[in-house]
């Protein structure tokens, strides 16, 4: 038979080589920069094909049949808010990508939906209109959460489809999270900061409120303002935030900061939260020379006749724990004082020129 040489052995190898290389290079190449209907189709394929998908196309071009099935689960909730038109002509009624204030979804299906407050900018309810899958919708009522950014508005609505919201503590560094309205307009990115302060301008911003959670969640490179008040979602499609792009920055207000107060909203129309009245600066957080120490909420101001100041709190204080639990990077002030309601007792341990001692604070609503 005919002696095959070592040298063409070898040429016949990297050639072979050569072509699986380059033709899995395509695949990853076209999974990138495939269309978005090759995705939607995709997104009912079953687990040994999302396998092979999965190794031909690359974790990148991957995440992005998981994300438009994602967006499949929130979409019918996402609400697009938009001022009002008054027009008579059918042409001029129309309401335009241009003229989209921001972004809310749906909590109930009798209407409350929520947005984040510089989308709507304190305009009144009668200004405002909101779309929900292609139905627009008159707002009859706004309330406030004084502890977020978020708000909270009432559309003349019936039987609308409802956001499924998901634990934000469970979100870890590293996570995928997305948003967006529909397949031809959506972000994913990575969770980059859990529980951080945004970047404080100046020194006043600093100071946290008891009445602020403060805390909120940063996405790796993430301008929000396209979407500013929309979803962010997990990989089940529950949504575990709210998108928010203002002057302190782009970010995502946790759902859990939230999602406590929904049922007080359904109930009575108006939201409770506690009442405490001091500002403070989460020495777990703060940089400086010779600051007071690491851990605690030092006092800077007592609100006067507040909770706290019948309590005897006095600025200069550092509060170190609440009801025998300490206050961490992770727990601050305001997060203790938001799980309590209005006339619950608790024992605040402060430490004052040096010296511990145990104070019973009453709180109070706001």
């Amino acid at each position: 038979g005919m002696r095959i040489s070592g040298h063409f052995k070898n040429f016949l190898l990297t050639t072979f080589i050569g072509i699986v290389v380059a033709i899995m290079s395509g695949l990853i190449f076209w999974g990138f920069y495939a269309p978005a209907s090759f995705f939607s189709k995709t997104t009912q394929l079953l687990n040994g094909d999302q396998d092979f998908l999965k190794r031909s196309l690359g974790a990148k071009a991957y995440n992005n049949v998981e994300i438009f099935e994602f967006l499949d689960k929130a979409s019918p909730s996402i609400a697009a808010i938009y001022k009002k038109k008054t027009a008579s002509q059918a042409e001029d009624k129309i309401y335009l990508a241009k003229d989209r204030l921001g972004y809310g979804f749906v909590l109930t299906s009798d209407g409350w939906a929520v947005t984040n407050k510089n989308v709507i900018a304190g305009m009144a309810s009668k200004l405002l209109a909101v779309s929900v899958k292609n139905s627009v919708y008159n707002v009859s009522s706004i309330v406030y959460d004084t502890w977020t950014d978020a708000v909270f508005i009432k559309l003349d609505a019936q039987n609308l489809a409802v956001a499924s919201l998901g634990d934000s503590d469970a979100v870890r560094l590293g996570d995928v999270v997305f948003g967006g309205s529909n397949k031809n307009n959506f972000w994913f990115s990575y969770v980059s900061a859990i529980k951080v302060y945004p970047d404080f301008a100046n020194k006043s911003a600093a100071l946290i409120s008891s009445e602020n959670f403060g805390k909120v969640m940063e996405l790796q490179d993430a301008n929000l303002s396209r979407f500013n008040g929309g979803i962010a979602a997990n990989k089940s499609g529950e949504i575990v935030g709210l998108a928010v792009s203002g002057k302190t920055g782009s970010y995502i207000l946790p759902s859990n900061n939230f999602k406590d107060i929904i049922s007080d909203l359904l109930k009575n129309k108006k939201i409770a939260r506690p009442y405490f009245g001091v500002d403070y600066l989460d020495l777990s957080y703060a940089i400086g020379d010779s600051l007071p120490g690491d851990k605690g909420a030092y006092v800077s101001s007592v609100t006067a006749d507040s909770p706290a100041f019948k309590a005897g709190l006095k600025a200069g204080d550092i509060v170190l724990s609440v009801d025998g639990e300490n206050l961490n990077e992770n727990k601050n002030l305001s997060e203790f004082i938001s799980e309590y309601k209005s006339g619950d007792e608790m024992m605040v341990k402060i430490s004052r020129a040096g010296k511990e001692m145990e104070v019973k604070a009453t709180i109070g609503s706001e």
